[in-house]
């Protein structure tokens, strides 16, 4: 037979009021150990700096006459007399001394079998050639023989394409004339600026000859020079936005101008 509820001993009040009032005990102290501990708090610094208050002339006259308050430089600059003058001026160099260390000699070998070895293999290939005296030509005499540079005479005036027009010839060629002067005239240079079918846009003359005839030719025939088109593939066009930049100098020969006899009328 199972037992009953009625054969369990039964607690009383005071008995059940013990027991809940032992377990609160012990949860709280469980809670007081288990749990975290409030810190102490760190205790500010000591303020170690003193303040005098000058209340009387007494006191007043000793602070004025005191020498470390006289100068104004005090904390500012590092000095003897301040708080950095045990840093500053009291700091000991470290000193390094250097090892006296020196490389051990270390002297060449001599073979002593081959010394004079070089010689006699000179003397040995060495062969009696014989004493050319006569062998030897003429000096040249002094003032017969006058030697000149050549020198290149023009004989007609050429023009010379630079920049990209030296890649595109003309397609009327010119001859340019020869100007009778008594100087040698130097180069007419033209810039000029071409499209993409050879026609000029814009020609400019940069520096000239110094003589007006042959500047006024030069630009003239610069302005209406055409050149070869620009190449293109076949069923297109080439673009009229296609620009060429060069010059055309013009080197010029000269002609000695023609003598005019004048008659002188009779006195």
């Amino acid at each position: 037979m199972s037992p009953g509820l009625s054969d369990f001993p039964q607690w009383s009040n005071r008995k059940w009021l013990l027991t809940v009032f032992l377990v609160f005990l012990l949860q709280v102290a469980l809670i007081l150990y288990l749990g975290e501990r409030p810190s102490l708090p760190i205790p500010p610094p000591r303020f170690q700096t003193s303040i005098q208050l000058a209340a009387d002339p007494l006191s007043e006259e000793q602070m004025a006459s005191s020498p470390i308050l006289s100068d104004p430089t005090l904390f500012a600059l590092p000095q003897p007399k301040s708080f950095s003058g045990d840093a500053w001026f009291t700091f000991s160099p470290m000193e390094h001394s250097f090892a006296n260390w020196d490389e051990p000699r270390r002297w060449l070998e001599l073979d002593t079998n081959r010394l004079g070895m070089d010689f006699s293999s000179l003397v040995e290939r060495r062969e009696d050639q014989p004493w050319l005296i006569a062998d030897k030509p003429m000096p040249p005499l002094a003032g017969i023989e006058i030697l000149t540079a050549p020198q290149l005479v023009r004989t007609h005036s050429e023009l010379r394409l630079e920049g990209d027009l030296a890649r595109r010839p003309l397609v009327r060629p010119i001859e340019l004339p020869s100007w009778a002067n008594g100087d040698i005239l130097t180069n007419s240079v033209a810039q000029l600026i071409v499209d993409s079918y050879g026609f000029t846009v814009s020609a400019i003359l940069l520096s000239g000859s110094g003589f007006p005839e042959a500047d006024q030719f030069a630009l003239r025939f610069a302005s209406s020079a055409q050149f070869a088109p620009l190449p293109f593939k076949a069923g297109e066009h080439p673009r009229a936005d296609s620009l060429s930049f060069g010059r055309l100098a013009f080197e010029w020969h000269t002609i000695p101008p023609k003598m005019t006899n004048t008659a002188r009328a009779a006195p």
